[in-house]
């Protein structure tokens, strides 16, 4: 994940009366943002309006297929498992031909590890000590439940997600098709609650000596715009508005 471009968190958190989404210095903006004082400067002081992150690319989920006869590109960021497994997204009287037990999806923003203290030793077997690490593991999410409004809804497990085409030659298909250049940006309005977290530990074991403490945070928020830009100078290629 990139980071941080001091002074940034205004320029993220709008207010309801900018009527024009914000252009290639604002998308910029939010690409080089630091999620995790993003995160902290929300929950902190929340701002009324739009918000933006920036979706972390370094899943599998974004695929780019260049039609060479045709001179586009097309864009799809996979949606298929992107499922809040959180407590406050089950719907578990859900009709499955009508709705999804996970009310909530996802789009993943980033993930940030920090060292707890200093290793100590624990021994699981006698006669083989180990050196167990601690560590906390924060992965950062943005979550909305109106997935629906951009792209159908599967029937079956096929490519479902946020699609873009975009004229290309290529060239230009060639450059855009390099990793780190094509970025993502989620315009989403604030909704309540605004953000949660849960925790899960998993204690050290002897084939993996770290105690693990993983925090998952979520920014809520009803989706707005889908951005795909090139991340060199922030100019969208595509933008995605809701169909319904």
């Amino acid at each position: 994940m990139r980071r941080l471009v001091p002074g940034l968190f205004a320029a993220l958190l709008l207010n309801t009366a900018q009527a024009e989404p914000p252009g290639a210095r604002q998308a910029l903006e939010v690409l080089g943002a630091d999620i995790e004082q993003t995160y902290d400067l929300a929950v902190a002081k929340p701002a009324d309006g739009r918000f933006a992150v920036a979706v972390d690319l370094a899943d599998e989920n974004l695929v780019l297929r260049h039609d060479t006869a045709a001179g586009r590109l097309h864009i799809l960021y996979r949606m298929n498992f992107n499922q809040v497994a959180e407590g406050w997204s089950w719907q578990p009287q859900a009709n499955p031909a009508e709705a999804d037990y996970y009310r909530f999806k996802f789009l993943p923003l980033g993930t940030r590890e920090r060292e707890q203290g200093t290793p100590y030793v624990h021994e699981d077997f006698p006669g083989r000590p180990r050196q167990v690490r601690r560590v906390w593991r924060y992965d950062y999410f943005f979550a909305f439940d109106n997935p629906y409004a951009f792209f159908a809804r599967p029937t079956v497990e096929d490519d479902a997600g946020f699609a873009a085409v975009i004229e290309a030659t290529p060239a230009r298909a060639a450059e855009l098709s390099k990793p780190g250049r094509i970025g993502m940006v989620a315009w989403a309005r604030w909704v309540n609650p605004r953000h949660a977290d849960s925790t899960t530990f998993w204690k050290a074991t002897d084939g993996k000596p770290v105690d693990l403490t993983l925090k998952n945070r979520y920014l809520i928020g009803k989706l707005e715009e889908v951005w795909f830009v090139d991340a060199s100078d922030g100019r969208p290629l595509a933008r995605l508005l809701p169909k319904r």
